[in-house]
Formats: structure tokens, sequence, C-alpha cells
């Protein structure tokens, strides 16, 4: 307390002195110079908050204004700022417009007009990224490939950006902008400073955070006309009285760094933390009060919920009832085709012999032939009641068997719908997946059937089924195309829903697609359709680690 009481008596007798036309610091030369020179009009840019805001009644603030103020008390000189567009604020130093700039980079060009005062400020600089940095940049490296986004004109950032060659470079015309680019996911990664993230605060963009720092400071100066020595001698006189306390406490005002830490509280900042503090625990008591609520409602919401998953559990039954007698009458319907021509066969048999034997023309070798073409027909049929009997049969095992060999099983079943039918397959025989096979076969099955009712459909000229096999570093890929016609983009977000369906009622109920998926799913797979030229194609994707895994 005491040395605070006594660096506040040596500040206001050092402020009496400051203010006194007989300035101790000051030479003759520099006094003479101010009497000459009463307004020292400094340019910088209108969009730098936090160096420099103007406000909607013309009035100044900022860690520049702040910064000034402090030169003139203890200088008795008058450094103004004037805001306004950069490119234009440099024309105007140019052309003798104004005196000097502020907020600026020491460069070798820049330096061939004006002098430069003493670095008033120097803020580390850092890589800035989206929050939770989702791209995992930690390191200069892991920029390689990346998009930068820098603000135009900003030589700083351009010095750094230079040196990152394997990367590419985005301009920005405004702060803004800059920092919506890499929010939005136009850019990756942008440069910043404590100035960011207080315009990140401002701007309300909490949406980027610090990646890492760049051991690299940003330093700024202010500058003057070549000319004119004696302002430049008179400013850097005035930084040098401004202590690095008061420097960090400004800067505690204005950024948002770790320089934070080294200032003390002051009362008012101790009364609002203890306010603060206050305000927290009225908020804890609302929220353990509105958990406990929260508990109530979710031990309601619990006991609905387990209501609705019983109600969803009978639902499920039923379909999966409804399934089951979808698929016995797709098993009849597919009998009855494999059955139509060798029936067809027999029953000309039976009139050829019939009318052998009324006409009394009996040929015995004839005869014979007739009946072995009977025979052969009743097996194939007894063979077909076999097959379709073995298709259905419920097989909860999961085993390994060959995709192709799945695949052709079923496109001997469909051989009769599929006779007018350009299919070409192309898997490889030695690909093998993990599951039921007799599921899986039944949802291929419902895959083409509904293939060869879009094609019969829609009197496709060429009807054709393309089924393919893309296999991946960690996928296999099986593709089921059809050039059946689209299917509209609202009913293709609904195919796999039960009870959906884009034919007429008396050909489905909706069912096949839904099972199909909740069968491959389980293998499990990846289940999609979308539109592909003049058809649609269906993908089942296996993930090849989770087969072996099952291996």
């Amino acid at each position: 307390m005491i040395a605070k009481c006594l660096f506040f008596v040596l500040f206001c007798i050092f402020s009496l002195h400051a203010g006194t036309n007989d300035n101790p610091i000051l030479s003759d030369k520099e006094k003479d110079f101010l009497k000459a020179h009463p307004r020292i009009v400094l340019g910088t840019g209108d969009t730098w908050a936090p160096y420099s805001i103007i406000h909607k009644d013309g009035t100044l603030s900022g860690y520049d204004v702040d910064i000034l103020a402090k030169v003139n008390k203890s200088t008795g000189a008058n450094f103004v700022l004037k805001l306004g567009n950069w490119s234009k604020i440099q024309k105007e130093v140019a052309e003798d417009k104004i005196d000097g700039l502020a907020t600026l980079v020491c460069t070798p060009k820049r330096k061939e007009f004006l002098n430069f005062s003493t670095v008033y400020i120097s803020l580390e600089k850092m890589i800035m990224v989206k929050k939770r940095n989702p791209l995992g940049i930690k390191t200069l490296k892991d920029l390689d490939g990346k998009i930068i986004v820098i603000l135009k004109g900003n030589i700083a950032d351009k010095q750094i950006a230079d040196r990152l060659t394997k990367s590419a470079i985005l301009y920005a015309n405004t702060t803004r902008e800059m920092l919506e680019f890499v929010i939005y996911g136009k850019a990756d990664a942008t440069f910043g400073n404590g100035a960011t993230e207080y315009l990140l605060m401002r701007e309300g963009l909490p949406y980027l955070e610090n990646a890492f720092k760049l051991n690299q400071h940003l330093d700024l100066h202010f500058a003057i006309k070549k000319e004119w020595k004696e302002a430049i001698t008179i400013l850097n006189k005035g930084l040098a009285t401004i202590s690095e306390h008061e420097k960090i406490f400004l800067q505690k005002k204005w950024f948002f760094t770790k320089k934070n830490e080294d200032i003390l509280f002051s009362d008012e900042e101790w009364e609002f933390i203890f306010s603060f503090i206050g305000l927290i625990l009225i908020i804890l008591l609302i929220f353990l009060y509105r958990q406990y609520q929260i508990k109530q409602v979710n031990k309601k919401l619990e006991f609905e919920v387990k209501q609705q998953i019983e109600r969803l559990r009978e639902k499920d039954i039923f379909l999966f009832q409804q399934h089951r007698l979808a698929s016995i009458g797709e098993m009849i319907e597919n009998i009855s085709h494999q059955w139509r021509q060798p029936l067809s066969v027999i029953n000309s048999s039976v009139m050829i012999l019939d009318m052998e034997i009324s006409q009394n023309t009996i040929n015995t070798k004839y005869i014979l032939k007739k009946l072995d073409e009977i025979e052969e027909m009743t097996e194939y049929m007894s063979q077909t009641i076999e097959d379709f009997r073995d298709f259905y049969k419920e097989d909860k095992h999961k085993t390994l068997f060959f995709l192709e060999e799945a695949i052709h099983n079923v496109l001997s079943l469909m051989k009769i719908y599929l006779k007018e039918v350009e299919v070409e397959v192309e898997v490889d025989a030695n690909i093998e997946i993990m599951g039921i096979q007799n599921e899986f076969t039944q949802a291929i099955l419902v895959i083409l059937n509904n293939a060869k009712d879009a094609l019969l459909l829609n009197h496709t000229k060429e009807p054709k089924i393309e089924i393919k096999l893309e296999d991946t570093v960690s996928h296999y890929r099986l593709s089921i195309y059809n050039n059946g016609g689209n299917i509209k983009e609202n009913d293709l977000l609904k195919i796999f829903d039960p009870y959906f369906t884009t034919k007429h009622k008396s050909q489905g109920i909706g069912l096949g697609l839904y099972m199909a998926k909740m069968i491959l799913d389980a293998m499990p797979s990846h289940f999609y359709a979308k539109n592909l030229n003049d058809g649609v194609i269906f993908y089942i994707v296996f993930d090849k680690e989770a087969i072996d895994e099952r291996k």
C-alpha cells in the first residue's frame, strides 16, 4: 500500500511537470518544433480494433489512443489519430496530407520515407483454427497442404505466409471476412494475436481457438515523415515515460493475453469477483433445482420410453410375421413361375400319349421318350421345391460365405423372370463375407425383385441389371444397378420405411426393402440407394475390419 501511495505522489509530481511548457524531458529544439506544429496527425485503419475504434458520435478509443494520450501528457505534444481506409490513409502520407502512421510494421521500403518510433506493443503471434481443432493442427508442419487466409495488405502476416511454401494462401478484404473463412470451412487456419481474440468476442464469433504459438511477435510502431526528425524523438521520449506496469495495464484493458496474469487485482476488481462468485452461487442453486426437476421429468420419460419400446417390439414382431407371410407368398409365386413351363411340357406329353392310345398307333419308343420327359420335368419341379425350401429356411448361424456364389444362387432362382433382361455380374469369386447366407440372399432377392418390377413397369426397351463389386483398402462395396427409371427424390428417402411402396397396392405392401435393410444392417453393412443416369443403384458396403474380426 505504501509503495502504491509513493508511486501515486511521484506520478502526480511528474504529471505537473509534464503539464508545464517548460518540459524537462524535451530539448529546446523539440519545444520549438511543438510550438511550430501544435497538431501532429497519424493515420491508421478504421477496422483495426482494438488498436483504434471510432464510435458513432465520432469519438475515438483503443490501445493506440490511450498510448498517445500518455505521450501527449508527458511531452506536451498533440499527437492525434485519423481513422480511414488503410490504402487511402497511406496515400495521404505520400501526398503530405497527414504527418505519419500508427499501428505500423517496420519494413525497409517504409523506412525510405518514414522515421519509426520504438516498439510500443509486441504481441505474440499464434495460429487460429476452428474450435476443437478438427484437423489436429499443432505445428507448422501440420499446415502443409492446408489453406491459410490472411488479411490483404497485412505485411507481417504476408511475411510468415511466404515461408509456408506447401500451404495455399487466400486473401480476405476485412478482418471479419478473414475470420469467417475459417469458421465456415473456406480456409483451415489464419494468423492471430491478442487483437484477434478481442475481435472474435466483439464480433460475436467465439468459434475459433489458438492452436499453437509461433514463437514470433507482432511488433508495432508509430512512424512520422522523414523531414520531421524532432517529432519522432519527442514520440520516443514520450513512449519511454510509459512504465511497463502501465503498458501491461493497457494490454489487459484492450487485449486477451497471458500478460494480464502479471497484474494484481484492484479493489474494484475484487468487488466484481465477489459479486461474480455470488452470482455463480445463485446460478448453481437454480441449476440444482432445475436438475431435480429434470430428474423427475426423466423418470416420467423413462417410463413412457419403456412403454414405447414395448409397443415398437410388438410392431417389429408383427412386421416380421408379415414379412414371413410375404416371403411364403414370394416363394409360392417363384415356384409357380418355375413350374409353369414343366407343367406345359407334361400336359403336352400327356395329350400326345392320349392321342396315340385313342388312335391305336402306339409307338413304344415314342411313348418311352415322352415318359422320360415327364419324369425329367417332375424331377425338376421337385428340385425347385427343395431349392426354395432351403432358400427360405430360417438359419441364425453366421458363417463365412462366398459373395459371388450367393448372388448366382439368387439369379438361378430368378432366371425365369430375368430371361429378357441383360444381367452382368462382375464379382471376384474369392471374396468372402460374414453373415447368415440365407438372410443375405433373401435381401438380394428383394433388391432384384424390385429391379425386375421397375423394368416391367416402365417398359424399359433394353432392360439390364449390373452387379459389381468394388474392392478398396478398407471396404467391399457391392452395387446393384437397373435402368428401370429414377425414383422421385422425395420417395428415395422413404423406400426403406415399412409399408412405403411406389408400386400399386396389388403388387406389394412395402415391406421388402425395409426387411432387406434390417437384414443387411445386422450383418453389419451399410445399405443405401441413389438415382444414377436413367435408373437406380443400390449399394451394400461391408467393412473389411469387421469381417476380419469375426473370422
